[in-house]
């Protein structure tokens, strides 16, 4: 299934369009070609940093986490978030005792409650708000917030935080 993946194409080859060789399941008999990378509920909004190349993306929850996944970049794919045996940092099926071993851990979380449904935005890298530079922005559809955060020697810090602030992955 092409589902809960991110998927790599290449529209500019054959028609509809060609697989790149190097992505990460061209070879594995039994798997979709075109997956990149996979693990994600509902990936709603992903983006890379101009500035850096890293990875950006909200995958929405099921029933109470919403997340924020990154990669460092230059991205290669392959990578696995968790889907569906974690949701955030918790683990969703089994609901306890799920094995998270190999899996990417989301950068941050937030519960379901004003919010549920995160949808991912872009690093900003303007001119105009130099105190916001590199600051990752997302939103919640139902509480209606808007959040950054930005990375700064590994460290995580938040941009601002008009509700609760999300609970930061220090791992």
């Amino acid at each position: 299934s092409l589902l809960g993946k991110l998927l790599r194409l290449n529209v500019d080859g054959a028609s509809p369009y060609e697989i790149p060789a190097d992505n990460p399941y061209v070879a594995r008999a039994g798997w979709r070609k075109e997956i990149w990378q996979l693990g994600f509920r509902n990936p709603w909004r992903w983006s890379f940093d101009r500035g850096t190349g890293d990875l950006w993306l909200a995958d929405v929850g099921e029933n109470q986490w919403e997340e924020v996944d990154w990669l460092p970049g230059p991205v290669r794919g392959g990578n696995n978030f968790g889907w569906p045996f974690l949701e955030g940092l918790h683990c969703f099926s089994p609901a306890v005792g799920c094995d998270s071993t190999g899996l990417i851990s989301p950068l941050l979380e937030y519960a379901h409650n004003p919010a549920c449904a995160i949808t991912g935005g872009y690093v900003y890298r303007g001119r105009k708000y130099p105190d916001l530079h590199g600051t990752y922005f997302y939103g919640d559809y139902c509480s209606g917030f808007v959040r950054g955060v930005r990375r700064s020697g590994g460290a995580l810090i938040p941009a601002f935080t008009p509700l609760s602030p999300p609970l930061i992955n220090d791992n």
